[in-house]
């Protein structure tokens, strides 16, 4: 375990400290927020709710969680642009549903330009939220064959997603639904995969007491996986716990949980 870990320090090291030309790739900062009329939790009726400019906050799945997210990145790629509140977010998401139907789940692409200029695509949804972890597995996740290269690409959301497609590439059969690829860095440490951020059960000891507990385990943030929002839900209820998760630990058949800010959470198998 020594020499593994000499190699994940290294490589998240490189990841730190290496200088990076983002300036020559293509890209714009993204964040996919869930707008859902089932979401409202203010204190009028629902139809009027839905009728006010700007929308309630809680329309918007996590929307604090977007805010943090994306003036982190705009500040790691120094764009130029104004940093976003709640209420300036909350605006941006209404007027961009102005003429759809709100009654309708959406989910609202959030496009930040290099030049700091704001682009929104409102497009409806038929998938349900789903929070509880209790739920019966629904996906399937292929471990890759190849390592990513971590790098701010897969730190930030963005839509830079070659690394992503190409491992989906690799390991998805054609045809294939609810089916995504597991990915692990080039230290062997599982990461996330292409569309979420992943937890698997792992024992947990107590370091005082000696107690043994099973706790549902997602990457750290250093293994080079996205900071994702439903993520951070998942971490500040406790639901979830940070941990080094590496390839080898990863049984063939064994039960993940996967999470986004669209779908929330589902389960998947592992298939090696």
């Amino acid at each position: 375990m020594g020499d593994l870990e000499t190699i994940a320090n290294e490589v998240i090291q490189k990841h730190l400290n290496d200088p990076f030309d983002y300036e020559k790739v293509q890209f714009e900062v993204l964040s996919t927020i869930r707008y859902d009329p089932v979401l409202y939790s203010g204190g009028l009726s629902l139809p009027e709710a839905l009728v006010c400019s700007p929308l309630d906050k809680s329309f918007f799945l996590f929307l604090d969680y977007h805010v943090d997210r994306l003036n982190e990145t705009a500040e790691f790629f120094e764009l130029p642009v104004q940093k976003l509140t709640s209420s300036l977010l909350g605006a941006q998401l209404s007027q961009a549903l102005y003429d759809k139907d709100v009654y309708q789940a959406h989910k609202m692409r959030y496009l930040l330009h290099k030049d700091g200029q704001v682009e929104i695509q409102a497009i409806p949804i038929a998938t349900s939220l789903n929070l509880d972890i209790n739920c019966f597995p629904t996906w399937t996740l292929y471990l890759d064959s190849e390592p990513t290269l971590i790098s701010p690409f897969t730190s930030f959301k963005s839509t830079y997603r070659h690394h992503y497609t190409e491992a989906r590439k690799r390991k998805i059969p054609p045809g294939a639904e609810n089916a995504d690829v597991l990915l692990f860095n080039h230290a062997d440490q599982i990461t996330e995969t292409s569309i979420c951020n992943i937890a698997v059960l792992r024992n947990d000891k107590n370091p005082l007491t000696g107690e043994i507990n099973t706790r549902w385990t997602t990457p750290p943030l250093s293994s080079g996986c996205l900071c994702g929002v439903t993520r951070r839900y998942l971490l500040d209820k406790g639901i979830i716990s940070e941990g080094v998760i590496m390839r080898n630990s990863i049984k063939d058949g064994e039960q993940a949980l996967i999470f986004n800010g669209i779908m929330g959470v589902a389960k998947a198998v592992i298939k090696l």
